[in-house]
């Protein structure tokens, strides 16, 4: 009787934890969909010593939504937005390059909707 109620106190916390553990590493695929996109801006940031309205040539988004990632979007300024579906917990990420001379380009990851805890650590405001 006591190896049955410690097996449901243990099955009690693992269960959140892990379920929280898969919808992370559902919101990771959408990064791992945005590093295309990443090394193209990058490209053209590059090429035009500048961060312009031109960053986001030739990404054209995602050519069809994912069972964890809806949508991918380039904004015109370089910034990045992905978003999961529901199953991905409903998160979207914005991906901010920053250019400054002859530094490289950097990129900062922040988190504009869904729960925190579905975000990687480098993601989370």
């Amino acid at each position: 009787m006591i190896v049955v109620a410690i097996i449901a106190i243990l099955a009690a916390i693992a269960l959140p934890a892990y379920q929280d553990y898969t919808v992370r590493a559902r919101v990771s695929e959408a990064l791992v969909l945005a590093g295309g996109a990443k090394t193209l801006v990058t490209e053209n940031i590059n090429s035009a010593n500048a961060l312009t309205a031109d960053a986001c040539d030739g990404i054209g988004g995602l050519p069809a939504p994912t069972t964890n990632v809806a949508s991918l979007a380039c904004l015109g300024d370089g910034r990045l937005r992905v978003t999961t579906t529901q199953k991905g917990g409903a998160v979207t990420l914005e991906l901010t390059p920053t250019f400054t001379g002859d530094d490289p380009v950097t990129w900062r990851c922040a988190r504009t909707a869904g729960e925190n805890r579905y975000v990687p650590a480098e993601c989370r405001n």
